[in-house]
């Protein structure tokens, strides 16, 4: 009984959200892959310059491609990485920056995609006890790999401006588990198609 001083109600009955779910998954990943389109085209436009040595009197500046997951992300040499942010421009340190803010959108679209995956497998699919508990814990993953990406672009843009040791190992911690997150939760749904085949 609605006790407010509204004289009429509009009550919305939704008997099955399994539809509105698979719309709202449509619309996601319809984002997703124009957002994610974006960035992999602007990502191709990333380079650094290199001074390499060719002679004992002979040294000439290379540009070389950057890798946004491999160089970037999860890097393996610190030097190496110091060596790429020094090389690279004011303006393709504004070019990254400008694809860390785009970055903030595709995540909306590609982690809202995976939780509303994992809401209509367990909401309009019957699953057994052992499935039940997986996916509840499935649920999760899209949001610790979404807080993790986020850390990871704040001190992505940290090393752009300053870089240091301790700020680089935390942004590849975040990284790593951001992709370990990602990692289990497409393994889930492989392990999942699998036993669907039995």
């Amino acid at each position: 009984m609605c006790n407010c001083d509204i004289p009429y109600q509009i009550c919305f009955y939704i008997a099955c959200p399994c539809h509105m779910l698979a719309w709202f998954i449509l619309l996601m990943v319809t984002g997703f892959l124009i957002t994610g389109r974006i960035m992999v085209m602007a990502s191709k436009f990333y380079f650094y310059t290199l001074q390499v040595k060719k002679a004992p009197d002979l040294i000439i500046e290379e540009q070389r491609p950057i890798s946004v997951i491999w160089n970037l992300e999860l890097w393996s040499n610190y030097d190496r990485l110091a060596t790429m942010i020094a090389g690279m421009t004011d303006k393709m340190k504004d070019t990254i920056r400008w694809g860390l803010r785009l970055d903030f959108l595709f995540m909306f679209f590609a982690y809202g995609a995976m939780y509303l995956l994992v809401r209509l497998i367990t909401h309009c699919h019957f699953q057994t006890a052992v499935w039940a508990v997986v996916w509840k814990c499935t649920l999760r993953l899209p949001l610790i790999a979404w807080i993790m990406d986020i850390l990871e672009n704040i001190f992505t843009a940290m090393i752009l401006n300053n870089i240091s040791r301790g700020k680089a190992n935390w942004q590849r911690i975040f990284s790593a588990i951001k992709w370990l997150a990602v990692l289990i939760w497409l393994g889930v749904w492989i392990v999942y198609g699998i036993s669907l085949l039995r």
